[in-house]
């Protein structure tokens, strides 16, 4: 199996991810299969596998990514040893590198892969450490262009870099899964675990249910997709675009706090507007329990239920907290844009009084001539 994959174009992008796949599921849970994963260079193949383009290759690369990010998850991590190789190997600054370039499709999964390896002390030099080569931006700046694309998504709204609204100031849109989005994901749980007893392994438990389950489990719903179509035709296309609607799904704001969280929100030097959108982003729980709140309180309004005289002052207390915390937020970005209009009135009055200096020694030179 190694040789598979370390065949590299020799070998079918399909049939490496067969591999993946496989080394995933025999090495989860399984210290001795991990151990040999590590000794025969299979941690360095997940590297190459995540560092290379496959898109130029005959195949699906998006769902071999995947896999090889569920190997990396399943026979790697949880693992001291693999971890320290994996990061001897600079893995932070794969992961990191791949996240700027990666497809939407990608960023749910590398990101909660990068969390979870951060988990590592090691690993957080590393973060403080990483520069983009296309853009030459630091990770906090990465992961803070990545928060604002969901924010767009989500519809949040900002003005000069400051929130304009306090009580619902996430602005989540609910996304539920239509009734055809449920029948494939019970199709796909069949299909897996019909090509997993093929290959004469137990299949993956608690797979019925992402709420609650192991990381690595939501990683194989997105990768175990079925490659037929509603028409029993083969198609790339509908495979992306089912995947595409799973990743979607997901709030990454969550995971991006998550990383955060685990690194600090203060260890790289930011611009103005970088430090207004990091002051929602380190409020991001509050704000979420805050909404949280809020719609339970308009679910109870609406069906009519009265709730304790307890119950409702912890409810009232629990969404003047989240909302005094965004409107403090606010404060704090005001000021940052006073501070940017004040920096750049001083900017723009040097610039003029080199003009006018530059002018005034003209001037006196002509008049001595």
């Amino acid at each position: 199996m190694i040789d598979i994959i370390q065949n590299g174009k020799e070998s079918p992008l399909e049939l490496r991810e067969v591999a993946f796949n496989i080394f995933s599921n025999i090495c989860k849970d399984y210290r001795p299969n991990q151990k040999d994963f590590r000794r025969k260079g299979g941690i360095e193949l997940i590297k190459d596998a995540l560092v290379t383009d496959s898109k130029v290759e005959q195949g699906d690369s998006s769902t071999y990514i995947l896999a090889a990010l569920d190997c990396l998850c399943n026979a790697v991590f949880k693992n001291k040893r693999s971890e320290l190789l994996f990061l001897d190997i600079a893995g932070v600054f794969v992961l990191l590198d791949l996240l700027e370039r990666c497809d939407d499709v990608h960023k749910r999964v590398v990101l909660s892969t990068l969390s979870t390896i951060l988990e590592n002390q090691k690993a957080v030099q590393m973060f403080i450490e990483w520069k983009s080569a296309k853009t030459n931006i630091n990770a906090t700046q990465l992961l803070i262009r990545q928060y604002e694309k969901e924010d767009e998504r989500y519809g949040v709204k900002y003005v000069n870099g400051i929130l304009q609204i306090s009580e619902k100031p996430l602005n989540p849109k609910k996304i539920q899964q239509t009734q055809n989005t449920k029948k494939f994901e019970t199709s796909a749980l069949q299909s897996s675990q019909t090509s997993l007893k093929s290959l004469g392994l137990s299949s993956v438990q608690g797979r019925d249910s992402i709420k609650g389950e192991k990381f690595s489990e939501k990683i194989k719903k997105v990768f175990d997709v079925p490659r037929i179509d509603q028409n029993g035709n083969f198609s790339e296309s509908y495979m992306y675009k089912k995947m595409l609607q799973i990743s979607y799904g997901f709030d990454l704001r969550s995971t991006i706090f998550g990383v955060f969280y685990r690194v600090g929100f203060d260890v790289h030097d930011l611009n103005i507007r970088e430090k207004q959108k990091m002051e929602i982003i380190q409020l991001y729980p509050y704000l979420r329990n805050g909404e949280i709140w809020v719609d339970i309180k308009k679910e109870l309004e609406d069906s009519s239920v009265k709730p304790t005289a307890e119950d409702q002052h912890w409810l009232e207390c629990s969404i003047e907290e989240a909302i005094e915390g965004a409107e403090k937020a606010i404060k704090t970005q005001e000021f940052f844009k006073e501070e940017m209009t004040k920096k750049e009135k001083e900017d723009l009055e040097i610039f003029y009084n080199a003009i006018r200096l530059r002018a005034q020694k003209q001037n006196t030179k002509a008049l001595h001539e």
